[in-house]
């Protein structure tokens, strides 16, 4: 006799998310691919809008940083290229050990480090999220939705002055059912409403966006 199927648990998910992840940076190395991005050129244009919440600092202003998803840690060497600021302080998160592995190997920087972690455990200045919450493996769109915004809200009570994060767009010309494509308008609401100032970015490549969020 067939058992009854039980429903997918959290657990379930983040594990399947893992194994993906885990999979593709064996796989690529420190490499686009190996965070799921399809090319340089795209990781890099992404980053350039993410960048854009420091814009209101004095040229060479010092600043802290926190990367929630961080996988082989591209964000920090794209930092140092930036000549408007200074990153005196990275802390890069990531939930896949293969990830962090890899971080940890490919950057060796006094001001940066990578934490096996799900959230952000230190303070600073402005956190990005690139790409970190795009994988839906399976999940219901909607209560991911939620459950992102919820997990942004945590993150910026550990950045001082804002965050930014990058989604794909509902106009994405390459759809794949593991992924998670979602419009805007939710999660500006519910920072606008949480007094928030939130700003989207798009148009900048085909189905994707940038929010920058400061407070």
């Amino acid at each position: 006799m067939n058992q009854p199927e039980t429903p997918e648990t959290g657990e379930d998910r983040i594990a399947r998310i893992q194994w993906l992840y885990t999979l593709a940076v064996k796989r690529h190395g420190c490499a686009p691919k190996g965070v799921g991005w399809r090319d340089r050129a795209g990781q890099l244009l992404r980053f350039a809008q993410l960048v854009r919440l420091m814009e209101g600092e004095p040229h060479g202003a010092s600043v802290t940083v926190n990367d929630l998803g961080c996988g082989y840690g591209a964000l920090f060497p794209f930092l140092l290229t930036q000549k408007a600021v200074r990153v005196r302080g990275y802390v890069g998160y990531d939930m896949t050990r293969a990830m962090v592995a890899q971080a940890r190997s490919a950057i060796r920087d006094h001001r940066a480090r990578f934490l096996l972690s799900d959230r952000a455990t230190v303070m600073a200045d402005y956190g990005f999220a690139s790409g970190t919450f795009n994988v839906l493996a399976g999940g219901d769109a909607d209560a991911w939705r939620a459950e992102v915004i919820a997990q942004l809200k945590a993150f910026a009570a550990m950045n001082r002055k804002g965050f930014a994060f990058n989604m794909l767009g509902l106009d994405h010309p390459r759809r794949d059912q593991l992924m998670f494509y979602t419009a805007p308008d939710a999660f500006r609401d519910a920072f606008e409403a949480a007094g928030m100032e939130a700003t989207v970015l798009d148009g900048y490549m085909p189905g994707d966006w940038t929010m920058l969020v400061r407070y």
